[in-house]
């Protein structure tokens, strides 16, 4: 759960610095597909958007796991929810 934990700190950390750094993110993949690729980089009018976009879902997805500490919660006594235990028993 410590490692689920961690991986949510990482996300959260990951989102931010999408959500606040995206222009620097897109120089960055410019200068690096530039170097390493020997290519073009040409990122658009709208990409700082999508980054920030895939910022909004690395910092759910982080604030979920630091919240839970898992990726399905557990119920109220513990267990998983009631739902899944119906689930599996008529299977």
């Amino acid at each position: 759960m410590l490692r689920t934990r961690l991986l949510g700190v990482g996300l959260v950390a990951a989102g931010l610095l999408h959500l606040l750094g995206a222009t620097r993110l897109l120089d960055l993949g410019e200068t690096a597909y530039g170097v390493v690729l020997d290519v073009d980089f040409d990122p658009g009018r709208t990409a700082a958007w999508r980054v920030r976009g895939f910022g909004l879902l690395f910092l759910a997805a982080g604030a979920h796991l630091v919240y839970h500490g898992r990726v399905v919660p557990r119920s109220e006594d513990g267990d998983r929810d009631a739902d899944d235990d119906d689930d599996e028993r008529e299977n």
